[in-house]
């Protein structure tokens, strides 16, 4: 079975970190951090979507509790390999996740493939 996963966060206030202006003025945003959604997503072969939303930051502890889940739900339904497609954030490609890894190897059969990304610059990532 395979699968794609992602995850991507959502606030009430806009990002300021990209802002234009005249030339030689300063930009002059106000900084108001509110908490931010979180929602990781993966989409299996068969058509299904697994979701989970959380309001704290995505750890590497929490994307492979994640993928844990995944792991398990396809273990008991379709009692098949899982092959998931995760892109290079770098919660992916931390040292705790490489253990984790692992670990996902050798309960379910379940690998990671790594694809490069580059924000801003793929269709899918564009917002009109």
């Amino acid at each position: 079975m395979l699968g794609y996963v992602d995850e991507t966060g959502f606030s009430s206030t806009p990002d300021n970190r990209y802002a234009w202006t005249k030339i030689g003025d300063v930009h002059a945003v106000d900084a108001i951090r509110l908490k931010r959604v979180n929602v990781m997503g993966c989409l299996l072969s068969t058509g299904k979507l697994v979701t989970s939303c959380l309001q704290e930051s995505v750890t590497s502890t929490w994307f492979y509790a994640y993928l844990t889940g995944i792991a398990q739900q396809v273990k008991q339904t379709y009692n098949l390999p899982l092959v998931l497609i995760v892109d290079n954030a770098s919660i992916h490609r931390s040292k705790k996740m490489a253990d984790y890894r692992e670990l996902l190897k050798t309960n379910f059969s379940t690998n990671l493939y790594f694809i490069r990304k580059r924000p801003l610059n793929t269709p899918y990532e564009f917002v009109l």
